[in-house]
């Protein structure tokens, strides 16, 4: 019987506390990091509190703790509260089959539609897609922009805009 006054401790680094009649599952500490593991089966971690979150919580970088990871139960998201980083060579999959796959490899960059149509959308009245890139200068220029308050389609050679269509036609910049 466990005192409830009292907390449960092992007084010594490197011996496991160990449930399940093959020690199916362990917590230990060897005087530096903690340690869980689970030797049978799956590994559960539940939170049945209506509402409720699942919390990971790490340093800071400036001697506090703060949030990281979250599962929510009050509106049934997953929150990243830093930055994830996937390694080169991981990727990013979204779909039952992987139907959109982002990856990076060291080197370049792709994003790869395995189903349907790929979309990309802009749902803030009057705004634009932009497409940039280098603009031979160490900086960044348009090349594309779509242009949500006006209907129209730019185009631009490192920044200076050459071709675009309007509600009543075609303008061309330079020769043709």
């Amino acid at each position: 019987v466990i005192d409830s006054a009292k907390p449960l401790r092992v007084r010594a680094d490197s011996v496991a506390l160990s449930v399940g009649a093959s020690g199916d599952w362990s917590v230990s500490h060897n005087g530096t990091d903690t340690f869980q593991a689970n030797n049978t089966g799956n590994f559960y971690i539940t939170n049945t509190a209506d509402d409720k979150d699942i919390i990971f919580r790490s340093d800071d970088g400036s001697g506090g703790v703060t949030e990281y990871f979250r599962l929510d139960g009050g509106n049934t998201n997953m929150f990243a509260s830093k930055t994830i980083q996937f390694a080169d060579s991981s990727k990013a999959s979204f779909g039952a089959a992987e139907d959109l796959r982002i990856t990076h490899d060291g080197t370049n960059s792709t994003i790869d539609n395995y189903q349907g149509d790929l979309l990309i959308r802009q749902q803030v009245n009057d705004k634009d897609i932009i497409f940039q890139s280098d603009n031979g200068s160490g900086g960044t220029a348009d090349y594309i922009r779509l242009d949500g308050d006006t209907g129209n389609l730019n185009l631009y050679h490192y920044g200076s805009l050459k071709f675009n269509t309007t509600a009543s036609g075609i303008n061309v910049t330079g020769a043709l």
